[in-house]
């Protein structure tokens, strides 16, 4: 820092009420622009802990779909190997779900994309499983539920049904009533 003095003409009382213009907007630009940070700081830490909730909430719904699914899989023989290939199977259907639920940003998906995921999970040629219905959207609750019940029909036909057979092939509809 250097001070110089005395060798310049002194300010006028126009250019010193210019100056201190110029000095006052500047402090009301700087404290605009840090009252502006500060607002999305606290807008930024809301969404912060509104995420955190949702997310709470849904790894408690989560555990709770698991401890319910493990309980609905008791095997009634003492087989642990198929209790937890059942429980496995049922797992994998709602992460299946999940994928495609989130693939949606947490919104509704196609109940056919459901069926799909199912079906290619459990067969390997898409046509043995055939599908007809008007398009179905499914709220992301609907669409966990959904999966876990395409699983076990999918899974049942699979282990003793038509889809048991090489050539046995599952039809699968839907409509819509009055009430859509």
């Amino acid at each position: 820092k250097q001070s110089v003095e005395g060798h310049s003409a002194p300010w006028t009382t126009e250019e010193l009420a210019v100056a201190e213009h110029v000095r006052v907007t500047l402090l009301e630009v700087i404290l605009r622009m840090s009252d502006e940070q500060m607002q999305e700081r606290a807008r930024a830490a809301e969404q912060q802990e509104l995420l955190i909730a949702e997310l709470n909430h849904r790894v408690r719904n989560i555990l709770g779909v698991i401890r319910g699914l493990i309980r609905q899989s008791q095997p009634t023989d003492g087989d642990i190997r198929s209790f937890v290939k059942v429980v496995d199977g049922r797992i994998h259907a709602l992460a299946r779900a999940h994928n495609q639920i989130t693939d949606d940003h947490w919104g509704p998906a196609p109940m056919q994309a459901l069926i799909d995921a199912e079906a290619a999970a459990f067969v390997d040629e898409a046509e043995r499983i055939v599908t007809e219905g008007d398009p179905v959207m499914l709220n992301p609750q609907a669409y966990s539920t959904m999966a876990l019940v395409v699983h076990e029909l999918v899974t049942n036909s699979t282990k003793y049904g038509a889809l048991s057979a090489k050539t046995g092939r599952v039809a699968i509809s839907w409509t819509r009533d009055e009430a859509d």
